[in-house]
């Protein structure tokens, strides 16, 4: 009886160990090979999408003001499939700005289930005048990403990635104007609502960024004026320069680019990143050329005489509830006009709803009510202005509406603006949005169970032998 008693506890401490084992695994998070871009090949590669002389990986040359955009191609290494992976440019020197776009892989051509992947992409090469001439080796890198391995099945991390590499040589230009873009000092602003409840609402955004610039000449013998201009500025972008020009001379010069309406990119280049020319010019030579990569942040009107103010952010509404929206205005009167004013008053007020911009306006409904806290005002010249607009719905309409805003521009100028605003069901948490319950902290307590389990078995067989 005790060699069968003893096998029985055996039987039984097996089954123990092997479910335990079994259940631990089971509890535990998908494991995630790491395999080191030293002992295989990178899982993604860019080529050159044409070798026919033009720019490519292998040779990209620039001249000091100039840029260049250069076809690549994106290739899978095969056996791979690229779950997702983010890419950007490194080893840039200064003054050189450098990102691909788009600036993931991979990217759908189409939706639906026949999707096909974008194999091709852009590399974008910007050498500002004042860029360091030499050769440089800049690396198109998967920053942090997941692959699979079609065979096995075993996802594969990708971290700092080498999938390309671009050569460029930048030849000196024969300029005699030393121009340079700085880092940009940022101005932010605030704007804030109670929410009904006894809290606030609040939104922070930068107001204004201000970009120190200096000028220099290499032999400062002319005296000639130099100006600064920014052409092709998208709307919705203001750009202003203090002073607008300069005296060339063996001195530093320096002033300010104020810009609002956009940012210079914090990290990463978004593929709606524009790129604003920087140029001086003293009117006898080409102009010299620095670049400013910007994201437009849709939130600005420039106005250089009384017109018309735009409000490009809807407010998003819930059938109940209270939001608000912001709008950015910058009054920049044009220059040498005795008719122009450094000050212009605006004054706004609502004047009812529509069912689309520009239709019958109705006056407001029971379900909304609408506010301008700040609805006068005077817009200094060249300072950057921010207002907001709230709004509280009680049993609104699903829908897409149109608030009509009375605008008095100027002292004597009136137009009709319109603001959308967008009222959403209801969200309501629940079963279905609950958070899927983790079972992590049980892995421990799991071990505890069966090494108590595993003891108590092996004291008990070892009584039931004395």
């Amino acid at each position: 009886m005790d060699n069968v008693a003893t096998s029985t506890w055996a039987v039984l401490l097996l089954i123990i160990t092997v479910a335990s084992t079994a259940l631990l695994f089971s509890l535990s998070p998908v494991s995630v090979a790491f395999v080191s871009g030293d002992d295989r090949e990178p899982l993604l590669q860019f080529v050159s999408k044409q070798n026919d002389g033009s720019q490519s990986l292998e040779n990209t040359t620039l001249m000091q003001g100039e840029f260049a955009i250069v076809p690549i191609v994106a290739m899978p290494t095969f056996g791979y499939e690229i779950q997702a992976v983010n890419l950007e440019v490194r080893d840039v020197p200064p003054n050189v700005y450098a990102w691909i776009d788009w600036n993931s892989y991979p990217i759908f051509a189409n939706e639906g289930s026949d999707r096909s992947y974008v194999k091709d992409y852009q590399l974008k090469v910007y050498v500002d005048s004042n860029a360091e001439p030499g050769e440089y080796s800049l690396t198109i890198v998967g920053t942090n990403g997941v692959a699979k391995n079609i065979a096995t099945s075993e996802d594969i991390q990708i971290m700092n990635e080498t999938f390309g590499t671009l050569h460029v040589t930048i030849s000196p230009s024969s300029s005699e104007i030393n121009f340079d873009v700085g880092e940009p000092e940022y101005q932010t602003g605030g704007l804030c609502i109670d929410d009904g409840s006894g809290g606030q609402t609040c939104s922070g955004f930068v107001s204004e960024e201000e970009f120190p610039i200096t000028i220099s000449s290499s032999d400062g013998t002319n005296g000639n004026r130099i100006g600064l201009t920014t052409p092709d500025i998208p709307e919705g972008v203001w750009a202003k320069f203090v002073p607008t020009d300069a005296t060339e001379s063996s001195d530093v010069l320096s002033g300010r680019l104020k810009l609002a309406g956009a940012v210079r990119p914090f990290t990463s280049f978004p593929p709606d990143t524009f790129v604003l020319l920087v140029e001086a010019s003293d009117g006898t030579n080409s102009p010299v050329t620095n670049y400013l990569p910007i994201i437009r942040t849709n939130n600005m009107t420039v106005l250089h005489s009384p017109e018309k103010i735009g409000f490009p952010f809807p407010i998003a509404q819930n059938v109940n509830g209270t939001n608000f929206t912001y709008a950015g205005l910058v009054y920049d009167p044009y220059e040498n006009s005795s008719s122009q004013s450094n000050s212009l008053p605006v004054s706004l007020s609502i004047k009812g709803i529509a069912q689309q911009a520009g239709g019958t306006i109705s006056p407001l409904p029971d379900w909304i009510k609408v506010e301008l806290p700040a609805s006068s005002f005077v817009l200094n010249a060249t300072q950057p202005y921010y207002f907001l607009v709230k709004a509280t719905t009680h049993m609104a309409p699903v829908g897409s509406f149109y608030l009509a805003i009375d605008e008095s521009v100027g002292k004597k100028d009136h137009f009709i603006g319109h603001l959308r605003v967008e009222v959403l069901e209801s969200m309501y948490g629940g079963p279905a949005s609950s958070p899927v319950p983790e079972f992590g902290y049980l892995v421990p307590l799991v071990a505890a169970v069966s090494i108590a389990f595993v003891t108590i078995a092996v004291k008990f067989s070892s009584n039931r032998r004395t």
